[in-house]
């Protein structure tokens, strides 16, 4: 049977779906996903909805992001891997509606937040006994939702998201165990299905023409569907057939609610700051066994910067930190906008570095290209 550290691996590199650990967003994924006090960007869709209360442009516009990973490259012990594959995903594809019966906006959207691979080694000498464990996770997230954004007055706007979304992980891991007189091999598949629906709502205030602040509450109220399954072989070096199991469990996966509060400060007419910070308790699953593994203490801080070069061009640079018990993330990113009347153009760079602190977890680097268009009709 598949160990428990091979079924908290699989999860190890979540810096929770709530805080994002990867480029999201339209401008934001460019300044590190930060911008919970942003306003007048598609990327409130996602990050803080009630920032869609002061779009200052009243028609209806398109946008679509994206990430094209150059490289990656993932490091345990004794076990590397490199991939230099192109793969694309979405940042964010969505619409912006104007409402007509008051002050806001209503949005349909689509993103995928997580997308990558991560590997591992253990090895174990006990009694003239070695164990080898080689583990590798493939990771896609996924949410589509909607969402609208409503000012009560020229300085508050409210906003709300609601969406569906889903985790799809799946493990593989290579068990070896040697003695002086047998040696047995073990293959494992496991993969476990996460569909959810998560509601935000969001807050914004801009008390001040340099400073404003944003607030958001990441819920998952239920999950529609939390299963899990993997796939055993065993044979050992005395001849023995092959043995072949499937093992169904449930692993009861929480999300506790993620907190974020962000903040813009407007340095003088051509640059500004912004900052996030979040948090979220826990995220706990079970094993086949039924036996609760948490990942706790999740947060986060990133930094976002603006400059703007001419009435046309900005630059932008972000750098975000993630933390857990399991892993320390780094995340650099940076971009330049080119903007018109009706369409902006956005085009940047980005590089995240994932550690892992507890024993068997390795390092996964990745890196980029980001790109990013919307259009107003």
């Amino acid at each position: 049977m598949w160990s428990s550290t091979a079924f908290l691996f699989l999860f190890a590199l979540k810096a929770s779906a709530s805080i994002y650990s990867g480029p999201v967003g339209f401008r934001e994924a460019f300044m590190a996903s930060t911008g919970t006090a942003l306003k007048n960007s598609p990327g409130n869709l996602i990050l803080n909805p009630a920032g869609l209360s002061f779009l200052e442009d009243k028609r209806t516009n398109i946008t679509v992001s994206g990430s094209l990973a150059g490289f990656e490259k993932v490091m345990a012990t004794t076990y590397d891997k490199n991939s230099d594959n192109l793969t694309y995903r979405a940042l964010l594809v969505a619409g912006i509606f104007p409402i007509e019966i008051q002050q806001g906006y209503f949005a349909m959207y689509y993103f995928n937040p997580l997308d990558e691979t991560s590997v591992s080694h253990s090895e174990d000498v006990a009694n003239a006994t070695t164990t080898h464990r080689n583990y590798e996770v493939l990771t896609t997230s996924s949410v589509g939702g909607v969402a609208g954004g409503w000012a009560p007055n020229k300085d508050l706007g409210v906003g709300l998201s609601a969406t569906m979304g889903f985790d799809i992980r799946d493990l593989y891991e290579t068990l070896t165990v040697q003695t002086p007189s047998l040696t047995s091999l073990q293959y494992t598949r496991t993969q476990v299905k996460y569909y959810y629906v998560q509601i935000v709502p969001g807050v914004l205030w801009l008390p001040h023409p340099r400073w404003s602040a944003g607030l958001t509450l990441q819920w998952r109220p239920f999950a529609f569907y939390n299963e899990g399954a993997a796939y055993i072989a065993q044979q050992s070096s005395q001849g023995m057939d092959l043995t072949e199991q499937v093992v169904n469990f449930k692993p009861h996966i929480k999300d506790e609610s993620a907190l974020t509060f962000g903040q813009r400060f407007v340095v003088d007419e051509n640059d500004e700051l912004l900052l996030d910070l979040s948090y979220q308790s826990r995220f706990s699953f079970q094993n086949q066994n039924g036996r609760e593994l948490v990942i706790s203490d999740i947060k986060s801080a990133s930094l976002g910067w603006q400059h703007k070069v001419g009435s046309s061009i900005d630059l932008m640079f972000g750098y975000a930190h993630f933390e857990t018990n399991l892993t320390s993330t780094y995340l650099v990113t940076s971009g330049y906008a080119i903007n018109r009347d009706s369409h902006h153009m956005l085009f940047g760079l980005y590089y995240k570095n994932i550690v892992g602190k507890a024993d068997g977890i390795g390092q996964a680097i990745t890196g980029g290209l980001l790109l990013s268009s919307d259009v107003i009709y």
